[in-house]
């Protein structure tokens, strides 16, 4: 299919402003799903399902929308990038489903993105655009996976290092788009720098995952907070 030059230039300008990796490697089926997975002992499902969701907030505070299920969370989180003579838009998709595992739970991670390019698009004419879309396709490679776990690690309180971005890029034991944590339309806040009016904006619908965050970062409050509820660990 011939896209033209402006779609032509709509995907040159997207792998360049992404993140990425190295190609995606064929994963086999026991690859997959050690890559998708990840089993939590001692942790119960509200601070999980917390925990998950500051991930993405502290990712991209102001556009992701949530969807609650019995036993599991879905992230949804539109993006646009306007570049002067063309423009792409899409969603990402993140959904999680937790299930009971001895004394605690497995969780099973998805992500997929549904893309679409405007092609001839200049602000303030009526240039006729097209747009081509790209249905919602599962993301590939371990690399946003591993970063998202390592993450979800950080708000849990059981690492203090908080993975970014630019070290992502440099592993080469990592694979695949890191767009959908890690893109150009990502805020991707270093956790320590965070503010105390950000804190209390970004974990307003946390209690768990702000305290796991204060424990790392403010330990002083977080003692004195241990001390007026006995379960903060």
């Amino acid at each position: 299919m011939n896209i033209g030059p402006l779609g032509s230039l709509v995907v040159i300008l997207l792998l360049v402003l992404s993140g990425c990796v190295t190609p995606p490697k064929k994963m086999t089926r026991d690859e997959y799903l050690k890559t998708t997975t990840r089993v939590y002992n001692h942790v119960d499902k509200d601070k999980l399902i917390a925990s998950i969701e500051g991930v993405f907030t502290l990712s991209d505070p102001n556009d992701i929308q949530v969807v609650h299920s019995p036993n599991g969370i879905r992230i949804t989180r539109p993006w646009f990038i306007y570049m002067v003579l063309a423009a792409a838009q899409g969603t990402d998709n993140w959904i999680f489903d937790l299930t009971e595992d001895g004394d605690g739970y497995k969780v099973t991670a998805f992500v997929g993105t549904a893309q679409s390019n405007i092609n001839g698009y200049v602000a303030g004419a009526d240039s006729g655009t097209v747009t081509t879309v790209n249905a919602g396709t599962p993301v590939a490679g371990n690399a946003v996976y591993e970063v998202f776990w390592a993450r979800l690690d950080y708000l849990l309180g059981r690492t203090e290092i908080w993975a970014d971005c630019k070290t992502a890029e440099a592993n080469k034991d990592l694979h695949g788009a890191l767009d959908a944590l890690c893109g150009v339309t990502n805020k991707n806040s270093y956790p320590s720098n965070l503010s105390d009016a950000e804190i209390e904006r970004i974990f307003k619908n946390s209690y768990t995952g702000k305290w796991a965050y204060m424990k790392i970062h403010h330990r002083e409050k977080w003692e004195e907070q241990r001390k007026k509820d006995p379960q903060l660990n």
